[in-house]
Parts: structure tokens; sequence; C-alpha cells
């Protein structure tokens, strides 16, 4: 039994923290739809559960760029010494300029593309939808350009490309629309795109935002069809993010015209992501800071990397045959204003290593200046000691409560894959110990921003236990 799994099955005492305000320029599909599905007591599929989205679902704790950077690096493992059989957690944080003044965010050029099919009416979305448009309305510059898309059996240009001026023409256009018909997304998003391109500003922000609550089943429907037609749009300095609103979307399609476009994919639950997504959001969605981003570890030799959370890595870096050993990269999603994100890792070290030996971490941020189209870095490094008595995997209370978020992401990842085999008493399994290390960290919860990640955890367990019970009677 390894230090972690033996930290399951612990109590320990963990100080409460201040919960921080939902994220700003992050995707929030995946916490989104993990804690919408909780609620209405159905079980996610592995699709659902980006264990990426979850853990920064929140705003963290990290240093800001310097005056002059773009983006700033901070690495720092859970305690400061390693026993030689024990494991380590590494938290490499990154974060971005922050927002001081809308005015200081570039010229913008909007296209908004909206699903105006007849689902639409069902549970008030439209409704809801039209609110959250109305909030952003209320947040864009006089200055701003904005077009309005509506698409249902075919797709319509509401208002064309125009300064925004006083918003009142484009708040009575989203008044004025009504559901009816089916949802040929393809037409609308090709619509959008194109009105955007013919009015792209240099040096401006271009940028179309589809939102849709199903999937498509009208004119063109094929999947990889609609991704290689945005394509032909899309890269050349036009952003693409989507927003789903509905049960029944086609969210692996959603996600990748976001991630080609260098934009987010969000998902509106209720009013909280109404807020973050049409308010909160919206400086950081129009500000786009660096593309091209690439995370390279390098780990030294007496410590090997055991998982990444919620990223797939790449082994090796670098021209050194040692180096290519002991290192990972990870390609990371553009990053816009104000963002501040995690990276949750664990190590193993190798027992023979001597008491007092310094394990250093080195990290490099790769990215392209997404204003100046210039390549930058960035990077960082962490230290730990061997250390014979070093049994306290989380003394860092910062690094302690991401890596529990983490964890219980992870696990109802994992659940979501073992239910989907229809492996119960697994999914049950997993899930539990995730909550029982959540409650060793944090025995009270005080934390909201973990408490809702414990409260997704316990309401999905509620669910699989029906699962567990039918099983069990045959």
């Amino acid at each position: 039994m390894n230090q972690i799994q033996r930290l399951f099955l612990a109590t320990a005492a963990g100080a409460a923290t201040v919960a921080l305000p939902a994220q700003d320029g992050a995707s929030s599909f995946g916490d989104a739809r993990t804690r919408e599905l909780a609620e209405l007591g159905r079980l996610p599929t592995p699709a659902d559960v980006v264990v990426a989205d979850i853990v920064n679902y929140h705003r963290h704790r990290l240093p800001l760029p310097r005056a002059g950077d773009l983006v700033a690096l901070d690495l720092r493992f859970g305690a400061a010494t390693i026993g030689p059989h024990g494991e380590a957690v590494l938290q490499i944080g990154y974060t971005t300029t922050p927002t001081a003044d809308r005015q200081d965010l570039p010229p913008l050029n909007l296209g908004l593309v909206i699903d105006c099919s007849g689902s639409m009416q069902d549970q008030g979305k439209m409704d809801q939808v039209q609110r959250g448009l109305a909030l952003m309305v209320d947040r864009l510059r006089p200055g701003d350009r904005v077009a309005l898309v509506a698409y249902d059996d075919e797709a319509r240009l509401e208002r064309a490309s125009q300064v925004l001026g006083d918003g009142r023409w484009l708040r009575r256009a989203i008044q004025d629309l009504h559901p009816g018909g089916s949802t040929n997304l393809h037409a609308g998003l090709m619509l959008g795109l194109h009105e955007v391109q013919e009015h792209q500003r240099q040096g401006g922000s271009n940028r179309v935002i589809l939102l849709t609550d199903g999937i498509a089943n009208r004119g063109v429907v094929d999947p990889e069809r609609i991704l290689d037609d945005a394509r032909t749009v899309v890269g050349h300095g036009i952003d693409l993010s989507t927003i789903g609103v509905g049960r029944d979307l086609n969210t692996d399609l959603l996600d990748k015209l976001a991630r080609g476009g260098h934009g987010l994919f969000h998902f509106v639950a209720d009013g909280k992501d109404l807020q973050k997504v049409f308010v909160d959001e919206l400086d950081a969605l129009m500000a786009p800071v660096a593309r091209n981003v690439r995370l390279s570890v390098v780990l030294p030799s007496g410590l090997r990397l055991q998982r990444v959370y919620g990223h797939q890595v790449v082994p090796g870096a670098g021209d050194d045959s040692r180096r290519q050993q002991h290192a990972f990269t990870i390609e990371l999603p553009d990053l816009n204003r104000g963002l501040t994100a995690v990276v949750m890792a664990t190590c193993t070290v190798d027992p023979e290593l001597r008491a007092g030996t310094v394990l250093q971490v080195h990290a490099e941020l790769d990215y392209r200046d997404a204003a100046r189209g210039q390549n930058h870095d960035c990077s960082g490094e962490a230290s730990i000691t061997v250390d014979p008595r070093g049994e306290e995997l989380l003394t860092d209370g910062e690094v302690r409560k991401n890596f529990t978020i983490a964890t219980l992401a992870q696990a109802l990842r994992d659940m979501a894959d073992r239910s989907q085999q229809q492996r119960w008493a697994d999914a049950d399994r997993v899930l539990r110990a995730a909550l029982r290390f959540a409650q060793a960290q944090f025995p009270n919860a005080e934390d909201a921003d973990l408490r809702r990640v414990v409260e997704m955890a316990e309401g999905h367990l509620r669910t699989l236990q029906r699962y567990v019970d039918r099983h069990r009677d045959f």
C-alpha cells in the first residue's frame, strides 16, 4: 500500500481555507456538466467528467506575472521532504496578466450564433440564454462590433455586424429570438464565422460564440465535416468558443470546435454558470494572451512521474537521452487574460537515494504571444529533500486543497469509466476511497470550492448505490 493509498484510509486534521471566486479564462464544461448530472441523479459518461475543468473551476492563490510579462509559472511540492519509499505531490501553476480595465482590452469583433431550435423552449432555456446575453451586452463597450445569427431549420443573419453604440438594437434583437424548428448548427456556425471574417479587425479580438442545446440534425450533420468546414475560417485570426445549454449535446464536437478555434467550451446548468459564462468570463474570453502553449517538465534522475491529473502527457523532452527518460510535456489550451490554473502530478522516489539528497524539478512554458505573434517562454523550479522521516505528503495548504479536488475529480472520471463497463462495485469503491481521502484532508469541509466537488461526488455516489444494490439483488 503506497502513501497516497494509506492517506485514503487515514484520518488527519486539515485547516479550513476561504473559497476563492470562480475561475476566469478556463473551460467550465466538465464541472458544470458533472454537477448538473449529480443533481439530476444521472451517472456521467467519461466524456462528461473533464478532470482539468473541475480542478481549475475556482481561482488559485498563485503569483501573478511581473510587469512586462504575460505569463508566470509557479512550481511547488506538497511538502518539503519525501521519505525513501514515499511519494510526492507536485503542483505546476501558471497565471496570465489580469484584466485591470476593460477599456484596455483590444477592440472586439464578435459574432453571436444562437440555437433557436424548438427544444430551446423546453425548461426555460431560451429565457435563460436571453438573460445571459443581456448581461453580456451590458459588459460590451460602445465601440465593439457585434453580429447576431440565429439558426433552426436554416440560418439567419438577424443583425449584420455593426458597432454596438448604446446596445439597444442588440437587446431588442435578443428579446425577439423565438424557438422553433430543427438544429442546422453547421449553417449557423458558418454564417457567423463568415460575418466575423468579413469585418475582421487587425490587432483586435475576432471571435464567434456558438450556443446550442442539442445535436445537429438538419443540413450538414456529420461532425467531421462541420469541424473541417470551421477550420477553413478559424485559425486565421478568428477564434471560436462554444456554449452548451442542454442535456443532449454532442460534447465531443463542441469541445473540438472550441479547442481548434482557440476558444473555451462552457456548459450552462444554472444561474451560477450563467453569471460565470456571460459576465465574469467575458473579459478573459475576449482577450487571448498565449497560443500554442506547451509545458515541459524535467525530473531529476531519482524522481519518476507516477500520474498527471486531467492531462495527456508525452514522455521525453530535449535532445539529451537522460533528460528524455525523466521528462514529459503537456499541450495546454490557449491562455486568456485573468487565468490562474494548475497541473497536479504525483511522483515516486528511488528508494536507493541517500538521506539529504535534494531533488530539483525544472519546468518551462513555451507559448506564442497572441497579440504580436512572438514566441516566449517562462520557467520555474522546485525542490524536495529525501528524509527517512518524511512521511507528510501535503503540508502546503494550497497544494493540499488542489490535490484533494484533483483526487475527487479523477475518481469521478474513473467511476464513470467503470460504470460504463457496468463494473458497479469497482465504481463504488473508487468513489468512496476518494471521499475518505477528502475527509482525511479536510474533516470539516469548510472550504466552499472543495465542498462543491465533495457534494458532486456524494450525489453520484447516491445514484451509483442504486445500481450496486440492484446488482446485488441478482
